[in-house]
């Protein structure tokens, strides 16, 4: 009873201009893209969710799967491989390509959109030997054994999550990745999200709020605490700035 009365109160305040007070109350677990329309247009369109949110560019996705997905497999991270762990999979557009490329015997999704949830549950378990959706706590990979796994990914995720949220995440990460695996996530930085990139987003994404930034030093810390290196850096374009991206590798 207790869990569920403080499942009940995690919930986040969103602004919402035509309420009166500027907030309204919703549960976590609220999908960047709602699961019903994008996978009811898709199907329309004759594409899959992904290629749909790629050549629509819906939430100005553009075409931002082919070019990380180009990165990471010159980074030989994309290799074939026994496990990955994602965290917010949401629509599976990174899912269906690290599938294809990896062709991992297992792959474990935590992701708090329940309609999402659904939707790669009937697309992917019968795809993949052990596909397993866990129960999402959002913040952390409760469920997967320590060192067990060859990546964790998480795309488009730390963006917006508070700082703690995704150190606990990258804790986990660091917890579940087997010696010589990767961790793999992209967040703004100081580096780039200057004073003057922050007022510049505004001005042209008036509508989006969401921006977390995380000092680089807080990432190099991390690294030497949690003994990780970063084995590669790359920036990527979002919502007309950019965010990096990150792909630490456990040495220990």
């Amino acid at each position: 009873m207790i869990a569920i009365i403080r499942r009940l109160f995690r919930a986040i305040l969103v602004r919402t201009f035509p309420s009166k007070m500027g907030y309204a109350i919703r549960p976590i677990g609220q999908a960047y893209f709602e699961s019903k329309h994008v996978i009811k247009n898709a199907k329309a369109a004759g594409l899959s969710v992904g290629e749909f949110l790629e050549m629509s560019n819906v939430g100005k996705v553009g075409v931002r799967k082919d070019e990380i997905i180009l990165k990471l497999r010159d980074a030989n991270v994309l290799t074939p491989c026994n496990s990955i762990v994602e965290i917010g999979a949401g629509t599976g557009m990174y899912l269906e390509k690290f599938v294809e490329i990896c062709k991992p015997d297992k792959y474990e999704v935590y992701e708090t959109s329940l309609g999402w949830v659904k939707y790669l549950g009937e697309k992917y378990s019968s795809v993949i030997p052990f596909f397993i959706l866990h129960k999402a706590d959002g913040y952390s990979l409760h469920t997967t054994q320590s060192k067990s796994t060859d990546i964790i990914a998480a795309h488009g995720v730390f963006v917006y999550l508070p700082v703690v949220i995704t150190i606990s995440y990258l804790q986990e990460a660091a917890r579940v990745c087997k010696v010589g695996g990767y961790i793999v996530f992209d967040c703004f930085t100081d580096r780039i999200f200057t004073l003057s990139e922050i007022i510049r987003f505004r001005e042209i994404n008036p509508e989006y709020d969401f921006p977390v930034v995380i000092k680089d030093e807080i990432i190099n810390e991390f690294c030497t605490k949690y003994h990780l290196e970063i084995s590669t850096r790359f920036d990527v374009n979002y919502h007309l700035s950019k965010s990096t991206y990150f792909i630490l590798r456990k040495i220990e």
